[in-house]
């Protein structure tokens, strides 16, 4: 079993599931379709990263053309963890539109600039593996997703 390409295909359907989701229970109304958006990405994406991180992180590192780095994938994978149980917490405990809005944006930011380092390492050191070349193109279509949600929750909330 490929374990990386296990979690990359499970990140990419869960996502895919949680936005669909999002959007249907949201039913048009954007402060819903954050809430919801904001525990399916982030639980989805954040937790499986971290977990990849904390217990595969190796065999996720060759699959990027990396060198192993055990305790920096240990911390980052720790890191991801904590954004996903942080996401639980403000679902579980209902803590309003800026609860929801700050944990997306801060792991939304978490996973732009590590797009960005995944882009500098395709142009830095020729690593043009298929797994570098998805993370900017599939964090812009994350992007896109949440955009609307976001946005539009802030914008009635002070208007």
């Amino acid at each position: 079993m490929n374990t990386p390409k296990l979690f990359e295909w499970s990140r990419i359907a869960g996502i895919c599931a949680g936005i669909y989701f999002a959007y249907q229970l949201g039913n048009g109304n954007p402060q819903t379709t954050l809430h919801y958006l904001s525990f399916f990405i982030i639980v989805v994406m954040a937790g499986l990263t971290g977990i990849e991180g904390m217990f595969f992180g190796k065999a996720s590192a060759e699959s990027m053309g990396r060198h192993a780095d055990p305790q920096y994938q240990k911390q980052s994978g720790g890191a991801n963890l904590a954004f996903a149980i942080t996401a639980l917490l403000v679902f579980l405990f209902n803590w309003g539109l800026y609860a929801d809005a700050t944990i997306l944006i801060a792991t939304l930011l978490f996973f732009v600039i590590s797009a960005i380092v995944h882009t500098w390492d395709i142009f830095a050191t020729k690593n043009r593996s298929v797994k570098n070349a998805l993370r900017p193109l599939l964090t812009l279509a994350l992007l896109a997703a949440c955009a609307w949600p976001l946005i539009a929750s802030l914008m009635v909330d002070a208007g």
